[in-house]
């Protein structure tokens, strides 16, 4: 391998998979809390050629383990490059291989990163609307006309939706195991 021991850092290592970035950030807060000393790399900001996590490094009988705490998002876009990494060429985890699957993969990533803001915003503004229609003279409002009031202009999207738009962007970054297919015919030509 041409990877160099000395940057191994853990002895041993596992991961966590969430739902979403509040579950995430819950998770981290849980390990961190739980192991004194322990330090945090968080890639969601500043991800590592595309690659998106938070990862918590801890110590356990003086030995050192790395927990990774994902999103499903986040850990789909990491099995998709680990897949093309296997199949093409190591290298693509870090930066390398086919320009072409590193377009992929940064296109993918910056759609994981936009959906998880999205979540959040969306989640922060239904939580704002849910203290506003626990009023007692809100109680028939709809949350469509309380955004509206709020912010000056309809919701992005009406909130019987909400679950099928997110449901269609899962889908849509579900769908990128369809370019590995792609990637793969196009390789072989």
């Amino acid at each position: 391998s041409n990877l160099k021991l000395r940057r191994i850092r853990d002895i041993a290592g596992c991961r966590i998979v969430v739902d979403n970035i509040a579950d995430q950030d819950r998770i981290v807060g849980l390990v961190t809390g739980a192991f004194t000393g322990s330090k945090r790399i968080d890639h969601r900001q500043k991800p590592n050629h595309g690659y998106r996590a938070v990862h918590v490094i801890v110590e356990m009988n003086e030995k050192l383990v790395e927990v990774q705490i994902r999103t499903q998002l986040q850990h789909l876009w990491a099995r998709l490059s680990e897949g093309w990494a296997s199949t093409f060429d190591q290298f693509i985890k870090y930066g390398g291989g086919l320009p072409e699957v590193q377009e992929i993969l940064s296109a993918a990533s910056r759609e994981v990163s936009y959906i998880e803001a999205e979540e959040q915003r969306l989640a922060a503004a239904e939580a704002e609307l849910d203290v506003r229609l626990a009023s007692p003279a809100n109680e028939q409002v709809d949350k469509n006309v309380i955004w509206e009031t709020l912010y000056g202009s309809p919701p992005p999207i009406q909130w019987p939706s909400v679950t099928a738009e997110f449901r269609r962007h899962i889908r849509a970054v579900d769908d990128l195991t369809c370019f590995k297919q792609r990637v793969e015919e196009w390789h072989k030509r």
